[in-house]
């Protein structure tokens, strides 16, 4: 059986495609990151960002493992963490509209 590894595959694509697959895979990573990914993506602590919130950090902890999560917490979460949290709803046709959450 010969197996050949992706990376090996893709650099043998034009250096334009290969830019497109990076930047493709950073989105598909970033769209898939957790909260608590997230918070710590900006090297905050849970209990840093309890005190920014006005919270117990046992709430954090709580927050970030919700399933079911209240857009206004969310919204406070992300500001919190010096974030802006815009929702993108898709249309028919192929329309995208923004929902700015925050200011």
């Amino acid at each position: 059986m010969n197996t050949t590894k992706l990376d090996k595959i893709i650099k043998t694509l034009p250096k334009n495609r290969q830019r497109k697959i990076k930047a493709r895979a950073v989105q598909l990573i970033q769209t898939e990151m957790s909260m608590q990914e997230i918070r710590k993506t900006t090297n905050i602590t849970q209990e840093e960002l309890a005190l920014k919130l006005g919270i117990g950090q046992d709430n954090i902890s709580r927050i970030e493992n919700r399933l079911d999560i209240k857009l206004s917490t969310l919204n406070n979460y992300i500001k919190a963490l010096g974030g802006k949290l815009r929702i993108v709803i898709e249309m028919p046709g192929d329309q995208k509209i923004n929902l700015l959450l925050s200011k």
